[in-house]
């Protein structure tokens, strides 16, 4: 058995050695990310670190973000206050991500408010991104407790720098322009059809079963985590937290199930229900359109001209 390690060592060795002495450059990693999120990465890290407008408020989150906060209408609703305002939102779900992202951000700016989104409860799972683009300390040495996925994200880091290092070595890709647009906001103008809102209707009135306080608090540690690291950082930072709340069509819970949390750090935003409960809103079940997305930056607006 002893000669089995050992032998497993030996075979480990030079990969983990090309992984720490061979450095990739930060913004290569991003553009590895070209298939997915419509390429949304590169365009997070070139706003954060080569454009030179300055980031009072950002807005961090998933697609929910993505398609619901129209930046550039906000910016523009706040004139009169000369705020720069961002969408930094990236597809699909996972805390550690939003973490990663205002971590990054922290290096070039310093927002007076970050406004992180929240849903109806929180996703207890490493975001598939997060290997990728986090910094390696922050992967190789995170949360060790209730996270299922801490040997998935190491092979994955490991995985990804090695195709960037050969990449560089063996077939170098072309120097992409860096993107100088200055807002994130992306939206369809489709409407979700009437049929296949009922239909979710009908599905959020049937009553889920409910995790006991222990399971609860268990499955939450692992987000929890991160929602204070997020806090801290932000306390530290001398910088505005507050949550936004944006769950998917038909939801019955008018507060996200982790507002207890949610409060200890920042304010929680609940839009009210005359912009979330109109189908004509919904692009689908999960995403406003742009009619919504409207309607949601307009009292987004109004809030923030309040509180900055």
């Amino acid at each position: 058995m002893k000669k089995a390690w050992v032998k497993i060592g030996l075979v480990l060795l030079p990969v983990i050695l090309v992984y720490m002495l061979f450095p990739v450059d930060k913004r290569s990693r991003y553009l590895g990310l070209k298939d997915d999120c419509f390429n949304h990465g590169i365009w997070i890290y070139d706003r954060i670190h080569l454009n030179n407008k300055p980031v009072d408020v950002a807005f961090i989150g998933s697609s929910h973000t993505v398609n619901g906060i129209n930046d550039r209408l906000i910016e523009d609703s706040l004139k009169s206050k000369d705020l720069s305002i961002v969408n930094l939102g990236y597809c699909r779900l996972g805390r550690n991500l939003s973490y990663a992202i205002i971590k990054e951000l922290l290096k070039t700016k310093h927002p007076k408010m970050v406004v992180i989104e929240v849903m109806e409860d929180e996703d207890r799972y490493s975001h598939p991104v997060f290997p990728y683009i986090a910094e390696t300390k922050d992967v190789f040495a995170p949360t060790l407790l209730f996270n299922r996925d801490i040997e998935a994200d190491m092979q994955e880091a490991i995985l990804y720098k090695l195709t960037m290092i050969q990449q560089e070595f063996f077939s170098p890709v072309a120097k992409v322009p860096v993107s100088l647009e200055n807002f994130g906001f992306a939206c369809s103008p489709d409407t979700a059809s009437a049929a296949s809102l009922l239909e979710v209707e009908k599905r959020q009135s049937f009553k889920k079963a409910e995790l006991s306080t222990t399971e609860r608090n268990f499955h939450m540690k692992y987000p929890r985590y991160y929602i204070r690291e997020i806090g801290e950082l932000c306390k530290n930072e001398k910088i505005k937290l507050c949550f936004l709340y944006l769950p998917g069509y038909g939801s019955h819970s008018p507060l996200p199930r982790e507002n207890e949390t949610y409060l200890k750090y920042g304010e929680v935003l609940c839009p009210p229900s005359s912009i979330t409960k109109p189908k004509c809103n919904w692009k689908d079940e999960e995403h406003l359109n742009q009619t919504g997305a409207a309607a949601l930056s307009k009292w987004v607006s109004g809030e923030l001209a309040i509180k900055l």
